[in-house]
């Protein structure tokens, strides 16, 4: 983790350097960290206007760490607090992560999958609806997964 320590350390500017150095490393480590943070850094005034990948240098940094990233992103939905679910970003962005590394079928499957093995939890059941429902929107955000033909070519 010294990579985004030292990003905080030289300044605001580094963070994004640091975060994005992260992903081409495919540093699995720092994934949890990344996936908790993905909508930290997205300026207040932000909207869906923006392009994903300038509102948060988490989201392709994630995506290149591939599923260990899309994993991550799959814990962080789970442990959402309701706090966490007022911000308007941060699930469509972990879903976004989630539907780029796996895919729309995979995503949903995964989603579903964790679902019926937290079924006694009511909040993190009420997590995964959400998820569910929402990469149904996040898939209809134009352009912003990958082809079929990209993700066989990293496999």
């Amino acid at each position: 983790m010294s990579i985004l320590e030292g990003g905080m350390e030289k300044g605001g500017h580094a963070i994004p350097l640091s975060i994005n150095t992260l992903g081409e490393m495919r540093a699995v480590e720092a994934a949890p960290l990344l996936a908790s943070m993905i909508d930290a850094l997205i300026s207040p005034g932000a909207s869906l206007s923006l392009t994903i990948d300038n509102m948060s240098v988490c989201v392709p940094a994630l995506v290149k760490i591939g599923k260990p990233g899309a994993a991550a992103c799959l814990d962080e939905i789970v442990r959402l607090t309701p706090e966490d679910r007022q911000k308007p970003f941060k699930e469509k962005l972990l879903c976004l992560v989630i539907l780029r590394v796996e895919g729309q079928k995979v995503a949903r499957l995964l989603l579903e999958d964790r679902k019926e093995a937290v079924s006694k939890e009511k909040e993190q059941v009420e997590n995964l609806d959400r998820a569910i429902a929402l990469i149904e929107e996040v898939k209809s955000w134009g352009g912003l997964t990958r082809s079929t033909e990209e993700k066989g070519q990293q496999r």
